[in-house]
C-alpha cells in the first residue's frame, strides 16, 4: 500500500561511515552527525567526526582523530542545559578513549582514556584487541550533583576487561566497576523498586573463551541486577556456552513495581538449548511465568501493539517467526513472515495512523516496512541500518537508510497502483477513485489541521505563563503542563489518568478546592494560596472552573495557576514609587533655598570680613558641592519615577546624534578618534529631544571615560527589518538601530547583569542613576537597549527605537 521514494542519496566514500539524526540543540530539527570509518587510517588519512544542519547545507564543526573512530554515536544531555552532547569513542592498539563534543562550534571537545588493553585469560591465543565501549545511560551515580556516564565494556577472545564501568566524564575519573567473565549484552537503568534509587539490569551471552570474574564465566549467559554503587543484588546463570539472553522491562501487573522479560537465544548450532520467554520480579529475581521453546529469539520488545493503554511483549527470529504475548505470557498471536531475517527494530509512527511500524531486513538484501501487526507495508532494494529523521514541526517524518554502498533519506507514500489493482471494475473504479481520492484529500486537510491544532493548542498550554490542569468528570488527569507541576513544587510528575486525590494527597488545600467544584451544580471555586517553594515564598492564585459542552452537560474541570508575586511586589513598588516622588520634590525646593542662602551669606562675610572670608569660601563651598550634588540626583531621580512627561515629536535620528556629537567634540581627549557611520533617509522616530539627549549623552560619556588609554567610540546607525522582540510578539516590528561602541577597558559578565540596577555603578563619583535613566527614557520611547561585552577589548550598547 506505500512505497519509499528516494529523497536523497549520498554515496558512502568508505563501506563503514555512519550518519545518525538527533535534534542537538533542542529546536525540534533534527542535525546530522557524521563519523568516517575507516580502519586503515594511516593508508587513507585521518578519520572524522562531522556536525552538520538536516541537508547538509551548513557544517557547524569537523573533528579529526588519527586514530580509528568506532562505527557508534551516542547522544545525552551531559551538563543538564536541553541540549544534547555527542558521544563517540576511538581506538588504539593499546586503549579506547571516550570523547565528548559539548557544543556545535566544537568549541569544548573533551576526551580521556576509559579502557586499556591488559593480560589475555589462561589458554588464549594472543590475536588482535577487539574491545568495544558503549555509553549506555548518563545519571548521578555517586549523588556529587554532577551527571556521570555509565558504560558497557565487550571484548571477544577472552581479553580483560568485561562489564560496567562508570566515569564522571568532567573529571575524566573511574567512580566504580563491577568485571564479569561473561559477555554484557542488554543494560537497563530503571528504578525497580520505587525507593528513588536507579539499578541495573545487565543480561549478557556466553562467547565461550574462558574468561571469569567477579563469580561469573563465558561459558554460561546471565541475567544479574546491581545496585547504582555497583553492587550485586541477584544474578541468575540461565544458559550454556554460546547462549545469550535478551530482555525488555514492563509493569506487568500495572502496580508501579518493574518486572524483567527475557528471552533466551543461540549463536551457534552446536549450542542448541531450548528457549524460553520468562517474567522476573525485578528486584529479587523471582520467576513470575516461563514458556518454553524449542527455538531460539533473537529480538524482544515490550511495546503497546493496538493501543489499549497495555503493553504487549513481541518476540522474533531470524526465521521470520513472531510471536505477540500479552503481559502474563498468554500467547495472542504468531506470525510466520515467510522471509529469512537479518536485523529488526521498531521506529515510531512514520505513516500518521497512531501506531509505531516495524523495520525488518532480509538475507536477500531487501528492507521490509511492516505495521504493529506485521502487515506489509513497503519494500525498498537495500538494506541496512535505519533511523527516523525529524525535519521539524509540521513536516511529515523521513527515514534514513544505511545501505551498503549509499546513504538513503526515504519519503513513505501512497502507492496509487496497488490500491487501483484490488478494483474489479476499472471503469468504475477510476470514477470512485477520483471521487474517493478527492474526498481523502479534503479529509485528509481536515485531519491535518485538526491534528495541527491540536499540537499547537498543546504548544501553547506548554508555553503559556500559568499552570494548567485538565481533569475529566471523574477527576483523572487528562492533561498538565510544567508549569503546573513547577508551581506547586510536586515532587513526582503527574500521570495521564491519575486522581487528583492522589496528587493532592499532600496539599488538603487544593484537594478540597476541586471536591468542593465538583458539587451539585458545578460552581467555580477559587483562592489565593502561599506555596513555599525551594527559591522562597509565592503567592498563587487557583481557580477551578467547570467545563461544559452543549446542553450544559459538564466534562470535567479547568484547574488554573496564576504566580502573582511578581503583580503584588510590583503594585507594592508603585505605592513606594508615588511617595518617592512626593519625597523628592519636597527635598528639591528646599535644597534651592538653601543654595540661594548660601550664595547670600557668601556676599554678606566678604563685605564684613574680608580678611577671613577665603577661610569662610572653604567651608561653604563644600557645603554648595555637597547640595549640588544632591540636587542633581534628585533630578536623576525625579526622571527615573517618571515626574517628567514625554514630548514625542518625528525626529530624524541621524540629524539629532550629528548634533549631539558636535557638541561633544570640542571636548573628546586627543586620543580618541570618533568615527560616524549613519546609514541614509533612515525614517522618522517619535522623540523626546531633551529626553533622547540626554540618554545619548551619559551613554557617549561613559564611552569616552572607559577610554582612559585611547581608542575609538563608533556610532552607528541603521535599520532592524522585521524585528521579533518580547516587547510585541504578536507581529513583527521595524526599528531604528543605534550603536555606541568603545574600545576601552571592557564590562565584566557579573557587572553586566547589575548595569542598569539603580545605584550600582562602576565610577566612584558617579551617582548609580545615568544607565537607570537611560534605560528608562528608552523604554519610556517603547524601544529596547541591550549591552554587549567583552572584558579588556569593547562594550557596545545597542538601542532599538520603533519606527
Amino acid at each position: 500500500p506505500y512505497h519509499l521514494k528516494i529523497k536523497r542519496k549520498t554515496p558512502k566514500q568508505f563501506p563503514l561511515d555512519v550518519e545518525k539524526y538527533v535534534d542537538l540543540n533542542g529546536d525540534g530539527v533534527d542535525e546530522c552527525v557524521c563519523i568516517r570509518h575507516e580502519t586503515k587510517v594511516k593508508l587513507y588519512g585521518m578519520n572524522w567526526l562531522t556536525v552538520k544542519n538536516l541537508d547538509g547545507s551548513r557544517v557547524y564543526v569537523q573533528y579529526n582523530i588519527p586514530e580509528l573512530l568506532m562505527r557508534y554515536l551516542y547522544f545525552y544531555d551531559l551538563d543538564g542545559n536541553g541540549q544534547k552532547e555527542v558521544f563517540c569513542t576511538q581506538k588504539t592498539n593499546n586503549e579506547i578513549y571516550l570523547h565528548i563534543l559539548y557544543n556545535l562550534d566544537g568549541s569544548y571537545v573533551f576526551k580521556f582514556p576509559a579502557i586499556s588493553k591488559q593480560q589475555y585469560c589462561p589458554g588464549a591465543k594472543p590475536i588482535r584487541w577487539d574491545a568495544s565501549l558503549t555509553p549506555v545511560q548518563v545519571m548521578d551515580f555517586n549523588n556529587d550533583g554532577r551527571l556521570d556516564v555509565l558504560t558497557k565494556v565487550r571484548t571477544n577472545y577472552a581479553c580483560y576487561p568485561r562489564g560496567i564501568i562508570v566515569f564522571d566524564c568532567i573529571n575524566g575519573k573511574l567512580i566504580w566497576k563491577y568485571l564479569m567473565g561473561t559477555q554484557p549484552k542488554n543494560v537497563w537503568i530503571v528504578d525497580l523498586d520505587g525507593d528513588g534509587r536507579q539499578e541495573i539490569v545487565v543480561s549478557t551471552w556466553a562467547p565461550g573463551n574462558g574468561a571469569v570474574a567477579n563469580g561469573t564465566d563465558d561459558t554460561h549467559s546471565y541475567l544479574m541486577v546491581l545496585s547504582q554503587n555497583g553492587h550485586l543484588i541477584w544474578a541468575k546463570q540461565l544458559g550454556g556456552t554460546f547462549s545469550g539472553i535478551i530482555t525488555d522491562i514492563i509493569d506487568a501487573e500495572q502496580d508501579g513495581q518493574w518486572e524483567i522479560v527475557g528471552v533466551k537465544h543461540w549463536h551457534k548450532a552446536e549450542a542448541r538449548e531450548k528457549g524460553f520467554l520468562t517474567l522476573w520480579k525485578g528486584i529479587t529475581g523471582e520467576q513470575v511465568k516461563s514458556v518454553p521453546f524449542e527455538e531460539s529469539f533473537s529480538w524482544i520488545k515490550s511495546i503497546d501493539v493496538n493501543q489499549d493503554g497495555k503493553k504487549e511483549i513481541v518476540i522474533g527470529n531470524i526465521t521470520g517467526k513472531i510471536k505477540i504475548f500479552d503481559s502474563t505470557l498468554q500467547l495472542l498471536k504468531q506470525i510466520d513472515l515467510g522471509f529469512q531475517l537479518t536485523f529488526m527494530c521498531w521506529l515510531p509512527d512514520i505513516n500518521l495512523d497512531g501506531y509505531p511500524e516495524v523495520i525488518c531486513n532480509t538475507y536477500q538484501g531487501k528492507m521490509l516496512l511492516f505495521n504493529s501487526n506485521f502487515e506489509i507495508l513497503a519494500t525498498f532494494n537495500d538494506c541496512g541500518s535505519v533511523q527516523r529523521i525529524d525535519p521539524g514541526f509540521g513536516h511529515r517524518k523521513e527515514l534514513l537508510l544505511a545501505g551498503e554502498k549509499y546513504f538513503y533519506t526515504l519519503a513513505l507514500e501512497r502507492n496509487l497502483r496497488y490500491t487501483i489493482s484490488k478494483w474489479k471494475y476499472p471503469g468504475l473504479g477510476i470514477a470512485l477513485f477520483v471521487f474517493l481520492f478527492a474526498f481523502g484529500v479534503l479529509m485528509w486537510k481536515i485531519s491535518l489541521q485538526a491534528r495541527e491544532s491540536k499540537v499547537l493548542a498543546r504548544k501553547i498550554l506548554e508555553t503559556t505563563a500559568h499552570g494548567i490542569l485538565f481533569l475529566d468528570k471523574r477527576g483523572k488527569v487528562k492533561f498538565s503542563n510544567r508549569n503546573f507541576e513547577q508551581m506547586l513544587d510536586l515532587k513526582n510528575p503527574i500521570l495521564a489518568n491519575k486522581n487528583y486525590q492522589e496528587i493532592f494527597a499532600n496539599q488538603p488545600i487544593i484537594k478540597n478546592m476541586i471536591r468542593d467544584s465538583y458539587s451539585n451544580p458545578p460552581q467555580k471555586v477559587e483562592r489565593e494560596i502561599e506555596s513555599a517553594r525551594p527559591d522562597g515564598k509565592r503567592q498563587l492564585q487557583i481557580q477551578v472552573i467547570p467545563l461544559f459542552e452543549r446542553g450544559a452537560r459538564e466534562t470535567g474541570k479547568l484547574v488554573i495557576v496564576e504566580d502573582q508575586t511578581e503583580q503584588k511586589l510590583m503594585r507594592k513598588s508603585l505605592a513606594w514609587a508615588t511617595m518617592a516622588q512626593r519625597l523628592t520634590h519636597e527635598i528639591k525646593n528646599p535644597l534651592t533655598t538653601i543654595l540661594l542662602t548660601l550664595q547670600r551669606l557668601q556676599m554678606e562675610y566678604w563685605q564684613k570680613d574680608k580678611k577671613r572670608a577665603p577661610d569662610y569660601d572653604k567651608l561653604v563651598e563644600s557645603i554648595i558641592e555637597r547640595i549640588n550634588h544632591l540636587i542633581k540626583t534628585t533630578r536623576g531621580f525625579m526622571k527615573f519615577t517618571d515626574l517628567e512627561q514625554l514630548n514625542l515629536q518625528p525626529h530624524d535620528v541621524n540629524t539629532l546624534l550629528d548634533r549631539i556629537l558636535n557638541e561633544y567634540s570640542a571636548g573628546i581627549p586627543d586620543d580618541i578618534t570618533l568615527k560616524r557611520e549613519f546609514a541614509p533617509d533612515l525614517p522618522k522616530v517619535n522623540l523626546d529631544e531633551e529626553q533622547f539627549k540626554t540618554a545619548m549623552e551619559n551613554l557617549i560619556s561613559n564611552a569616552i571615560n572607559a577610554m582612559d588609554k585611547g581608542g575609538t567610540l563608533t556610532i552607528t546607525t541603521s535599520m532592524a527589518h522585521k524585528l521579533h522582540t518580547f516587547k510585541d510578539e504578536t507581529r513583527y516590528r521595524e526599528y531604528v538601530q543605534i550603536e555606541v561602541m568603545d574600545t576601552g577597558k571592557g564590562i565584566s559578565p557579573q557587572n553586566i547583569e547589575k548595569l542598569f540596577q539603580p545605584y550600582f555603578s562602576l565610577d566612584k563619583k558617579g551617582t548609580g542613576l545615568g544607565l537607570t535613566i537611560v534605560k528608562k527614557i528608552i523604554e519610556d520611547h517603547a524601544g529596547i537597549i541591550e549591552v554587549q561585552s567583552e572584558e579588556g577589548m569593547w562594550t557596545v550598547f545597542t538601542i532599538w527605537l520603533p519606527v
